[in-house]
């Protein structure tokens, strides 16, 4: 364990000299009997003139035996907390919960308490487990939950509660028939495109087209689909698939706010970055937002009202930004901003000034200016934002539609200090409704913007790998 920077004590000066500093290192709980070592180490500052020419102990040293360390401790709790709580292996009903034990005794038995997202403490279902990690079952499909966990010491006493950690189960596609038939293949002659169609068979929702059997790219929706331009023969993969009504399809890799769960800001993407939950300041969850409730902001300064991700901004390749707005005041024409990172280059989303009223425009992290036109009036829509770096196209999409694409001749390395959602900096923020915030690590394709539309009062898609509940057909474009 090192100090987080170097840094000097008070005496400076030729000959012996007195040092002396503070620390704040080494916190935490450590087993009697164990032994804590510590190492202190001066920089020696190096000379030009001989003999003592270069780097030695000439001009800075440490004597053995001339510094002390006074420790300031106290006794750990008769029963101490658990530490690194994590939630994994998620099914629609169960999930595994692991932790750290710190007492020198093991508990005999932990107690987790666990309930919908801000359940009070107390009227949550309760299970005592003996074992770590722990499975909690019979939970129910595609719903989001909070859980706290204390550990029982016996004759010790029990130790305080940990949590909230957040979870969400997968949903259930056993119930599920889904299956496409009647293929259809389509055959060009030297060049061009082709529509390929299925008939879906099942009690699925759409059809999704891919350019692999597993893994790969959603490239159309619907019962046809029509290729780009080939000329060589080319596979694509059918689906038939269900819509989930909480769960998210193409779930985002790093954020996915929902805004459903009042103060509690649950990030459900698949790796979430920063704290989960987020922490909202300032800001209000309420109103109709695109499923459930939102985000609500009424302009205030982003100093004091926005939601802190704990997440700092990197932007280094592929990313996909999707966020939706409401209610924003058509007859506001002052500067409003909606997320961003102010040591990411400046990185941020607003309406107004340069953007012109009723669009959002996106600026700077080391990239173009890119416009969302006609996203920022009263009206419900959707916004997509997607940087490609392999192809270089920076790509601004509302509702589905693309309004703006930027040509980007290198890839940005930016790294910033805190991402905020709801506001930038200390400017004002927010100035009506904001849902379903997502930040994926990849470039989502034309057909996965459309898909991850949604609609207002309806829920958003399953993620892939719960989609192929069975094994797609395989349509052909031949080549003669």
């Amino acid at each position: 364990m090192l100090e987080s920077s170097v840094a000097a004590g008070s005496g400076f000066g030729s000959g012996t000299i007195s040092y002396n500093r503070n620390l704040n290192i080494a916190n935490g709980y450590y087993l009697a009997g164990a032994d804590l070592i510590f190492e202190m180490r001066a920089w020696r500052t190096f000379g030009d003139t001989a003999p003592n020419d270069g780097c030695n102990t000439f001009y800075n040293k440490v004597d053995n035996g001339t510094w002390t360390i006074t420790v300031n401790y106290q006794s750990a709790p008769a029963c101490s907390d658990v530490q690194n709580v994590q939630v994994g292996s998620e099914t629609s009903t169960t999930v595994e919960v692991s932790w750290t034990d710190v007492n020198p005794m093991p508990p005999s038995s932990w107690t987790i308490e666990y309930g919908a997202p801000g359940f009070a403490q107390g009227t949550g279902t309760t299970v005592n487990v003996t074992t770590n990690p722990a499975t909690i079952n019979n939970l129910t499909p595609d719903t989001d939950y909070e859980l706290y966990i204390q550990a029982d010491c016996g004759v010790t006493g029990t130790s305080g509660w940990v949590g909230p950690i957040s979870f969400e189960t997968t949903i259930d596609c056993s119930f599920a028939n889904l299956g496409v038939t009647n293929p259809v293949d389509g055959d060009i002659v030297c060049k061009g495109s082709a529509t390929l169609e299925v008939t879906p068979s099942g009690n699925g929702d759409e059809v999704y087209w891919y350019d692999a059997p597993s893994g790969g790219n959603l490239v159309g929706i619907g019962s046809t689909f029509t290729t780009p331009e080939l000329t060589s023969t080319t596979s694509y993969w059918a689906s038939e698939v269900l819509q989930g009504g909480s769960g998210g399809g193409n779930t985002p890799e790093l954020i996915h706010y929902k805004f459903d769960n009042g103060s509690t800001i649950t990030n459900h993407a698949l790796n979430p970055v920063g704290s989960n939950p987020a922490t909202l300041i300032g800001l209000n969850v309420g109103g109709a937002g695109l499923s459930g409730t939102a985000l609500q902001g009424s302009a205030g300064s982003s100093a004091s009202n926005y939601v802190d991700t704990g997440w700092n901004t990197t932007i280094d390749g592929d990313f996909t930004i999707a966020f939706w707005t409401s209610g924003v005041p058509d007859s506001n024409t002052a500067l409003s901003y909606i997320f961003g990172d102010i040591d990411a280059s400046s990185f941020r989303c607003f309406t107004n000034g340069v953007a012109g009223t009723d669009n959002w425009l996106i600026r700077d992290g080391g990239l173009v200016d890119l416009e969302m036109t006609g996203g920022a009036d009263s009206n419900p829509h959707m916004m997509h934002v997607v940087y490609d770096a392999s192809a270089g196209t920076y790509t601004a999409y509302v509702d589905g539609v693309q309004t703006d694409q930027q040509t980007i001749p290198s890839t940005p390395n930016v790294t910033g200090t805190g991402f905020k959602v709801g506001g930038y900096s200390s400017s004002t923020g927010l100035d009506g409704l904001m849902d379903e915030f997502r930040w994926y690590n990849r470039a989502l394709t034309a057909a996965e913007v459309t898909a991850t539309q949604g609609a207002v009062g309806g829920g958003v898609y399953v993620s892939l790998q719960e989609l192929r509940s069975k094994l797609p057909f395989l349509q052909q474009v031949m080549w003669q």
